[in-house]
Parts: C-alpha cells; structure tokens; sequence
C-alpha cells in the first residue's frame, strides 16, 4: 500500500511539473511579441517565474496533510486562472496580427446569425457574401470535387444561434473567433474542475496543446461545443440515478445542435447506457434507459433546430447534411493521405465512405460485443472512424480526446452479472482444455474472454473482414488519370509557381472531367484554371496548361509539388508525380557587412554553391547570376556598383563556381548610398524548364563617401 501512495503521489506531482513546463514553455513564445506589445512582457515574466516555481514545489513532497492540500488546491485555481490569462494575451496578439477570419464555417456563423438578427432564414440564403464580408482567404473555402466553394448554410442551428445574444449586445467584430476561445477557455476550466485532484494538471497541459490554440484562434467551430459535451461525459454512466443526471442528454443534444462531428458518438453512448442496464436488469429495461436519454437528447437538438425546419424542411435538411451527402475534395491526416501523397487508390472515393461506414459498424459490434472492454473509451470511439474517411480532418481526430478522458476517468465501475453457465456452455469449457484454433477461440469468447460469446465473435470477425476489404479497395483503387508535370513556370527571383503545363491521360473506361489543384507544404491550394479539353474520353491524353487563379494558390519553388485532378463522377483522386527542383542552392560569403563600404573600394562577394544540408558543392563551371538593386518605399530606385567590371548599375553579371564551387564577385560602388543600401541576390537558372532557383537571399551593402 505504501508502494501504490507513493506512486500515486509521483504521478500528480510529474503532471504538475509537466504544467509547470508548459506555462514556462508558453511564456517563452510570448517573448517574440514583446516588441510590438511591451505588456505582454509582464506575462512572460510572471509566467516564466512561475512555471519555474511550479515545476520546483511540484518535486518537493511536503506531505498530505490537509492545511497542505487546502494551500495547494488554491495555488492549482491561481496556476489555472494564470494559464488563461496568457492564453488571452497570446489569443489578443494572434487576432491582431491577423485578424481576418481563417476558415468558411466562422465565417457562415457569423453571417447566418446576422441574417437571423434581420428575420432571415440562412439555410435558403447563399452564404457567399460571407466570404468578402470576413475577409477569408479562398484557402480557407470548402471545395467540392469540381472545384466549386460550398456557399450553402451546413451546420445545425445552435452553429449561429449562439452568435445572436452577443451581436444583440453589439459584439461582432471578430465575434467568431471570441466565441471559439471563451469555448477553449471554459473546457480548461472544466476539466481542470471535474478531473479527480491528482489529474487535475493534465486538464492544463492539454489547454495548452498547440492543435487547440491554433484551432481556437484559427477558426475550427469545433471549440464550441466542446465544454458542452465535456459535461455530457461527466459521470455519464449516472444518467437516471436522480434528477441532475438529466443534465447530460441535455448537453449532448446542444452539442449536436452546433457541429455534425459529435453525432455518431450518441450511439456509443446509448449502446453503454444499455449494456449496463441490461447487466443490472435485463433488456426491456435496457432498451428504456437508452430510449429516455435518446428522446431528451433529440428532443433538444429539434427544439433548437424547429423554427427553421418549420419554415424550409427541405434547406434545413439539406443545409445539415451538406457535409454528409456532398463530394467534398479529399483531405486529412487519415488514411486518404496514403492516396494524396503515395498514390495509394485513390480511383474511388466513395469507397472510402463505405470504409468509414463499416468502421462505423465494426467498432459498434466490436463494443457491444466485448463490452465492458471498450466502455473507458466510449467517447473516443467516432474519431477512429473518421480515421478512414476521405475527409479526416485534424479537427475531426483531436476535437474528442478531452471529452474522452473526462467520460473514461469520471464514470463509475462497471455492473458485472453473474456469468451465464449456459453460455455457449460445454463447447467453450472443452476447448478451453485443450490446444489450437479452438482453445484459443474459446479463451477469447469464454465466460472470463473479452468476447461475450461465440455469436458476437462471429458478428465482430464478419465486420472486420468486410471492413478491411472495403478499406484495401479504396487503396487499391487505380486513379482514372495519368498525369505528369512537363514544364513549370516561375514568376523570377520571388520563386513562386505561375503555371504548369501538365500531359493527361484518362485510363479510365468512362469519359471524365477533370478538375485541377496542387498539393504542396500548406496542404492544398484553391483550384487552378487552365487551358485543356474539358472532358476526356477513355484512353485520351491531352496536355493542361494549369495556372493560379489566384497569389495565395502560387507554391514556393523551392518546397515542391504535385497536381492533383479530380473527378466528380465517380468521385476520385489522381495524384501526378512530385515536382522537385534541383537541391543546390546559394549561399554568400561574407553573409553580411557590418559597416559601410567607402565608394571606389573594392570588395569581394564569393558565391557558394552548397547542396540540400549546406554541404560544400565541389563543382566547376556552375554559371551563378548576381543582380543589384535598390528598394525604397516606392519600388526600386537605380543602383550604381561596378560588378566584375561591367558597366555601373548592370542589372545581372554572371561568373561560373571554380572547382571548389564558388563564384566570385568584386564590386565597387560609385555612389554614396543615399536613398538606400544595393541589395544583391545570387541565384542559379533552370535553362532546360527556364525558371529561377537557389536564391541566396539579400546582401545589403551601404556605400558611404570615399576616405579622404
């Protein structure tokens, strides 16, 4: 026993040192704003203080005496209230620094409940006004498989309706993205609140995940009904033990008036709200237990949503199910990126769907069946099934884990009935004596195995094959299009793609209209428009001449690339080959001057050319441009420095890398630097895809007056 307090104690106090870390770590990032916000250097310092303090007290056993523990409680409400305050300040600068809306879902809140608030129905009005109106970049859009924005309302009501009270109040200037954070905020709170004592500092260092920050700032409206089904999972199992037990359904049908995501976990909850009852009772009081929370949960979710199913059934319905029913183009974290990135299937979409769908049913029978084995993991259960959905965003993955650990560590143990001796009897208990396949089956679905009996077995391993032949299909599907980069463009010494002719050949046996995109370092960009045949026909090639509709698609060079087409029917996703410029690349010697040079002095640039690591480049005859300019306020002015001996001011002078792959450079400057200093750039040029790369960057150099 002594063992077990022990180790106990050194868990809580590793979490808190833990935090201690966190709130030290997060104080350190502030630092860089500092500048521009000079209060915020209170935070660093405070947080920075007591993060140290934190993780230094947190080592230190003082005991467990109740005057102690009653200090410490008060010092964990402090460290909370601490981390929230910086986690304002950070979320202050971040909207300040960008304060345009990240993503179409803020953005469509924010304008369906203005649209309200004038006694308009949003979901028989375009949300495409909403995109100009909060400023969101076309990267931040939703794109169905043509290439089309979605401009419909695809949320349920309470999505907006929580706007409303704040807009009334006059609130509305970047009012989506405070929602998001009060919502980050307040879950803090909760967990740190409902999580038993010695956990409680693991509810800090999750409020500080980087993935939630960034959502809450960013503009994933997953935040907001996250502190609603954190009290859902409370003590979840107590539901009908007394009055405030009622509270749960409730919460949970909110949550699912908000977002789509939560709304397969209802099923898990109901299937573990009968499994117990049935241990208890039997099923007829099972399926009562379930049936009560379902019709307070719905009956919640339909009175939020009735005034707008009343006035458009049809636009309600198919505003909610947008995301459910529309092709959307492919992306996430899940299994989809073994098609996006290694050309895995990819020739048929919906597969993934069905794939999500038996998923769906296998972790369904699978927790039913083994139940209680997966009940700890009762809230967690839907972000593995939309693992393997086309779109499995981050969102869509992380958006439980905090609710999970609430549900698993508040809920009370298990009701455990007595086992069955006519369970699947003598059969089971004979091969439990023996050896082989059947010894092992019967030690899986034996009365003490995690598989209730030989039934559910079979029920689970059917699920299971027909899940993995649905999911090796949609990876193993071949992609309709064949595609091949031949020729990219580059708009000179920024280095950004602006076109790129690409050779198409549907080997498909149906006619196809593609669709094009690029997928690059941000992930993937608005679609492309190009020149090209608008269908193909089976065993056609042609070539695409794809350009940027706009700066934001334009990739960088220097990161790489790939095409990607799409095709609405059937739905699928053809990946070309990756661009990848050459690795060598640039670098100056000095890097820098750090003073001015007198005019008619003569110094020496060499050149480096240096492979993908900054490694020596030992390779003669590399012909390496270097181009002098002068930026002022308005653009350029003309620069004046000798290169090499060429006239003053020449734009680009040209020197090949000796045998140890550098190139030298002499420069001598004919004029004071008055308007500004010359600024050189050194770069290598792609002569066969005639494009730019390498870039070394600026060398500013400031010319002052010859010495006397």
């Amino acid at each position: 026993m002594i063992e077990a307090r022990s180790e106990q104690s050194w868990a809580e106090r590793i979490w808190w040192t833990v935090a201690g870390l966190a709130i030290l770590n997060f104080a350190i990032g502030l630092l860089g704003d500092a500048t521009a916000f000079p209060w915020l250097a209170l935070f660093v310092v405070l947080g920075g203080g007591w993060g140290l303090a934190t993780i230094t007290v947190s080592l230190m056993d003082f005991g467990q005496s109740p005057q102690i523990r009653r200090y410490s409680n008060r010092l964990g409400w402090a460290t909370a209230l601490l981390l929230l305050a910086m986690f304002a300040a950070w979320a202050f600068v971040q909207v300040h620094n960008s304060p345009s809306y990240g993503t179409d879902e803020l953005a469509f809140d924010q304008y369906a409940a203005q649209l309200v608030q004038h006694g308009m129905n949003p979901y028989v009005h375009s949300m495409g006004h909403a995109f100009s109106i909060f400023r969101v970049s076309p990267d931040g859009y939703t794109y169905t498989l043509t290439g089309h924005a979605v401009e419909q309302f695809s949320y349920p009501a309470l999505a907006f309706l929580v706007y409303l009270p704040f807009l009334i109040l006059g609130w509305s200037s970047e009012l989506g993205v405070g929602l998001n954070l009060i919502a980050w905020g307040v879950s803090i709170l909760l967990m740190y609140r409902l999580l038993p004592r010695n956990m409680r500092a693991a509810g800090l260092v999750i409020g500080l995940v980087d993935a939630y920050i960034s959502n809450a700032v960013g503009g994933v409206t997953d935040l907001l009904y996250m502190p609603l089904l954190i009290v859902a999972a409370y003590r979840w199992d107590r539901f009908g033990s007394d009055r405030r037990s009622y509270i749960g359904p409730v919460m949970f049908g909110l949550a699912i008036s908000i977002k789509q995501t939560p709304w397969p976990l209802l099923v898990f909850v109901l299937a573990a709200l009968a499994c117990d009852e049935y241990a208890r009772g039997g099923l007829e009081p099972a399926l009562r237990r379930a049936g009560r929370y379902l019709r307070i949960a719905l009956i919640t979710f339909f009175v939020v949503n009735l005034p707008f199913i009343v006035m458009a059934p049809s636009a309600w319905l198919s505003g909610t199910l947008v995301p459910l029913v529309k092709n959307m183009v492919p992306s996430g974290q899940g299994t989809v990126a073994l098609s996006l990135f290694l050309h895995y299937g990819g020739g048929s979409l919906f597969a993934f769907s069905v794939a999500t769908v038996l998923m769906a049913v296998l972790a369904l029978v699978a927790y039913v069946g083994t139940y209680p084995l997966l009940r700890p993991a009762t809230f967690m259960l839907p972000a593995l099934i939309y693992f393997f959905a086309s779109r499995s965003q981050t969102n869509y993955l992380i958006a439980l884990i905090p609710v999970a650990i609430i549900g698993a560590v508040t809920a009370g143990p298990t009701f455990r009935a007595a086992p069955s001796g006519a369970q699947d009897g003598a059969l089971l208990e004979a091969a439990l004596t023996g050896s082989g396949w059947r010894a092992w089956l019967a030690r899986i679905v034996g009365p003490t195995g995690p598989v209730r009996s030989l039934g559910w077995a079979q029920a689970i391993a059917v699920s299971a094959v027909l899940f993995t032949v649905a999911l090796l299909y949609s990876l193993t599907a071949a992609s309709p299009l064949n595609m091949t980069i031949t020729k990219v463009d580059v708009n000179g010494i920024l280095g950004l793609v602006q076109g790129a002719q690409v050779r198409v050949t549907n080997t498909s046996g149906s006619r196809v209209k593609p669709a094009f995109t690029i997928e690059y370092s941000r992930g993937l960009s608005t679609f492309w428009g190009g020149n090209g045949p608008r269908t193909l026909a089976p065993g056609q090639t042609a070539t695409y001449q794809l350009y940027p509709e706009n700066s934001g698609a334009e990739p960088s060079i220097g990161g790489g690339f790939a095409v990607l087409g799409f095709t609405n029917k059937p739905g699928s996703v053809s990946v070309s080959n990756r661009f990848l410029p050459a690795l060598m690349h640039l670098t100056f010697n000095p890097q820098a001057f750090t003073r001015a040079i007198p005019v008619g002095v003569t110094k020496t640039i060499r050149v480096q050319l240096v492979g993908h690591l900054n490694e020596t480049a030992d390779k003669a005859g590399v012909p390496v441009y270097l181009t002098q300019s002068i930026y002022v306020g308005t653009g350029k002015a003309r620069a004046s420095v000798v290169v090499n001996g060429k006239p003053p001011g020449q734009k680009v002078v040209t020197a090949l890398t000796n045998s140890r792959g550098v190139a030298t450079f002499h420069i001598t400057g004919t004029e004071p630097s008055t308007v500004g200093p010359t600024a050189f750039n050194a770069h290598l040029v792609d002569k066969a895809a005639d494009f730019q790369f390498g870039v070394t960057g600026q060398l500013t150099v400031r010319f002052s007056a010859p010495k006397k």
